[in-house]
């Protein structure tokens, strides 16, 4: 049955209809949880890696016979500067189409500002105090390498160096792109995933050990090098753990690549220590 509003008699709605919101679910002052990525959009992003990088494998691959087909080329595989171009082009284009996948997810997907939410944001301290931080570490892990049993055989990524202009080439890349590119992926997208599982300890190590992994072919999956990229990843995860911003950890992996490109162009030799 309808009923009347005292202060307004031709208003014959029911109470129910006559409320202006509805009752809240949850109390007003509780914090609100936004939905964000977690492991679901990281097993998407692995299968999506996975699948780009075979496909841009297959048409480098592909163009460099086409091209020696039609310049009467003979391309040697084994020869650094085919590996070397071969390899930045495709490392170029598979991190590209990460980091759009990545963007997609963040951005898109869940609507947040994309710089701020993989830690792009202001930080403590001086960016000299940071690019100074990675020679330190270089020469850190020099030490440390000392006391590791070593191997005479050479790395796949020395023998790549010993091309100058190679080594010119993988020098740009590893210093003004692979820092960003690598710190937005470890540090700003997979490294709030693991913190808000298991803590800030266990986003530390498992990034750091992924950074290490993904480095192995470019060492030969030897232990050692292994061992010491997992301690450097430890310094950029602590980085980012403390300061909540990953650009501090991006100055000093890209202080502490040139550190290695530099080493390597004064004595080659030193180069599987670092």
């Amino acid at each position: 049955m309808d009923t009347l509003r005292p202060d307004n008699p031709t208003d014959r709605r029911s109470p129910i209809e006559l409320r202006s919101e509805p009752p809240p679910l949850w109390p007003r002052d509780a914090p609100e949880q936004p939905e964000t990525w977690g492991y679901l959009d990281l097993l998407y992003l692995l299968v999506f890696g996975v699948i780009a990088l075979f496909m841009l494998s297959v048409i480098a691959v592909g163009c460099l016979y086409g091209m020696g087909f039609v310049f009467d080329w003979e391309v040697k595989f084994e020869e650094p500067r085919v590996q070397g171009p071969l390899n930045v082009a495709v490392s170029m284009l598979l991190w590209a189409a990460v980091f759009a996948f990545i963007y997609l997810i963040v951005a898109v997907k869940y609507r947040f500002r994309f710089g701020p939410s993989v830690g792009w944001v202001s930080y403590e301290g001086s960016p000299v105090q940071y690019l100074a931080t990675g020679p330190v570490l270089a020469i850190s892990v020099v030490l440390v390498s000392m006391l590791l049993p070593q191997v005479d055989e050479k790395l796949p990524l020395e023998i790549l160096l010993e091309d100058p202009l190679v080594m010119a080439l993988l020098a740009v890349f590893g210093i003004l792109f692979a820092p960003v590119l690598e710190e937005t992926f470890f540090r700003g997208f997979l490294f709030p995933v693991f913190e808000r599982s298991r803590g800030a300890g266990f986003a530390v190590f498992a990034t750091s050990a992924l950074f290490s992994l993904v480095h192995g072919t470019q060492y030969g999956w030897r232990w050692q090098n292994l061992l010491l990229l997992l301690g450097v990843g430890v310094v950029f995860g602590t980085l980012r753990a403390r300061t909540g911003s990953i650009l501090p950890s991006t100055l000093v992996h890209a202080s502490y690549n040139a550190t290695l490109f530099a080493a390597f162009a004064l004595a080659g030799e030193q180069l599987e220590r670092l």
